[in-house]
Order: structure tokens, then C-alpha cells, then sequence
């Protein structure tokens, strides 16, 4: 598991929920967290502008918990998306914002 990521997911849950980084470890659920549908979404756009990757919706509606987020993230990065037929070695959609 990639440090870099987790530190990027947490800083984004910190953010979004307003809550200290130190609060937030890889085993945390989301509802532990107190974070709702839109908490998940602002926390998605977050992700998709740090990394320069559009998540696929599979993928984001998947996740509930941070080590999830981290792992559906490592495997956009590597080029799989969950649930769209991605295969190792195809790009997935690459935000150009």
C-alpha cells in the first residue's frame, strides 16, 4: 500500500469532515468517520484533483472505508477500474482539468 496515497486520502477526509489527520487511520469506516453521501462526494473531487484521474462510479460507490478508498485508488492508478471491464495495462479516464 502506496504511503503516498494514504496520506493523500486522509488529508482529503480530514478536510472534508473537518476533523484532525491523527483521527483518521486506514481501518476507519466512513460511518465511523460521520461521513455521508456528500462528504463521499466532495472527498471523490478531491481525490480526482489531487491524482489528475476521474475515479470510475463503480469504484467510488463501492468503497467504505479508508483502506478501500486507498485500494480503489491504487488500482485506477495502475490502470484498473472495478466493475468496467478494466484489464492490467488500459488506461483509465485521465481528468485533464
Amino acid at each position: 500500500m502506496a504511503t503516498d496515497i494514504l496520506q493523500t486520502v486522509v488529508a482529503a477526509i480530514a478536510r472534508v469532515k473537518e476533523i484532525p489527520a491523527d483521527d483518521i487511520t486506514l481501518e476507519r469506516t466512513f460511518e465511523e468517520l460521520g461521513m455521508d453521501s456528500l462528504d463521499g462526494l466532495n472527498m471523490v473531487f478531491e481525490l480526482e484533483k489531487a491524482f489528475g484521474i476521474t475515479m470510475p462510479n463503480e469504484d467510488a460507490l463501492q468503497v467504505r472505508d479508508v483502506r478501500e478508498v486507498v485500494q480503489a485508488l491504487e488500482r485506477v492508478l495502475a490502470g484498473i477500474a472495478v466493475g468496467a471491464g478494466g484489464a492490467p495495462g488500459v488506461p483509465t479516464t485521465v481528468s485533464t482539468l
